[in-house]
């Protein structure tokens, strides 16, 4: 049975320098339309994508599929919070009726 794949397991492949661009890159538009795309899908959908883009810069060290994996982090996180909050509301609805 194959494990299931957590924003966890999306996180542990970024380092700080990572992190510290994409904080950089939160600003522009056109950064922010590839991380509503991402936005969309769940983890499981992505992490094939992520190791993908992995794999191509460090083929070709090319900068563009280092942006779409920065921006599929942060649709990750995106997604995983949105799911997060959707539980919370359904769970407090549930108290609030009982």
């Amino acid at each position: 049975m194959e494990k299931e794949i957590t924003i966890n397991d999306i996180m542990a492949h970024y380092t700080e320098e990572e992190m510290a661009a994409l904080a950089i890159r939160q600003e522009n538009p056109f950064f922010q339309k590839l991380v509503d795309t991402y936005s969309k899908y769940p983890v499981e959908k992505l992490y094939p994508v992520l190791i993908a883009l992995e794999q191509r810069i460090m083929e070709k060290k090319d900068l563009r599929s280092f942006n779409h994996k920065l921006a599929l982090l942060q649709g990750a996180i995106n997604y995983n919070n949105k799911k997060s909050l959707k539980r919370t509301l359904a769970n407090s609805s549930v108290r609030y009726y009982n």
